[in-house]
């Protein structure tokens, strides 16, 4: 155990509490179930966001804040695919960037665990459902 482990505490996000995310993501309809937060020192220092999308745990959005923990987004991800299991889910999947140093350095670690990488070149597109 890492002792800032001990000084860390994982959660669900509260009903009417607001998620610790950029202001493009805050528009969203988020469903505290599934979206996780850690405290560290009495503040709140990460958060993860995620859907289930027929069983498979979608990971939209992995922050830590600093200064937080250096193992914050491991934590925060253990406890994502605990609870995940216990909801049925049977996998987990996420679009990675290859420009982003903390994402490949995710990478990587999701290969050392066991997790199949798929390259692609394209764009990850979203709209709104309202018709206009």
């Amino acid at each position: 155990m890492i002792a800032t482990e001990a000084k860390t505490r994982i959660r669900n996000l509260r009903d009417g509490e607001d998620a610790p995310l950029d202001t493009a993501l805050l528009s969203l309809k988020i469903d505290p179930e599934w979206c996780w937060v850690a405290e560290y020192d009495d503040r709140v220092v990460g958060c993860v966001l995620a859907a289930n999308a027929h069983g498979i745990c979608i990971l939209l959005r992995i922050l830590a804040i600093p200064p937080c923990p250096p193992n914050l987004p491991m934590l925060l991800l253990r406890q994502v695919f605990r609870d995940a299991r216990k909801r049925g889910c049977f996998m987990w999947a996420s679009v990675l960037s290859d420009h982003a140093e903390s994402e490949v350095k995710l990478a990587r670690v999701a290969a050392r665990y066991g997790a199949k990488l798929f390259p692609f070149n394209g764009v990850f597109v979203a709209g709104s459902l309202e018709v206009k």
